[in-house]
């Protein structure tokens, strides 16, 4: 995944997570590249809600701008065979997990 599409990524996803986990929230970012691919999680201590099952779910844009920034991530992401994943924290948060494989090196 080239590199301007990788920060579009990283940037959509910690602005989701400003705007719907809770104001004094904390957020995390997790980074590991490995043989198999680059994996990177943002987490909030947001809820799993259907709004945001919806937004990931989403064929196409929504109307207005609910889910635009995830439906953005989902097309860079299927652009290079990547894929987001959802997961529900305990006891509570929202972990959005970016999976890139990996490619062989050309030189």
């Amino acid at each position: 995944m080239p590199r301007r599409r990788t920060r579009q990524v990283v940037t959509n996803l910690v602005e989701n997570a400003l705007r719907h986990g809770p104001a004094e929230g904390r957020i995390g970012i997790h980074a590991a590249l490995g043989r198999s691919g680059l994996r990177i999680v943002v987490t909030d201590e947001g809820r799993v809600d259907p709004p945001l099952v919806e937004a990931l779910c989403r064929p196409a844009p929504g109307s207005g701008a609910s889910g635009l920034g995830l439906w953005i991530v989902r097309r860079l992401l299927a652009a290079d065979g990547g894929r987001l994943r959802l997961h529900r924290l305990r006891p509570r948060g929202v972990a959005l997990e970016v999976v890139l494989p990996a490619f062989p090196s050309t030189g």
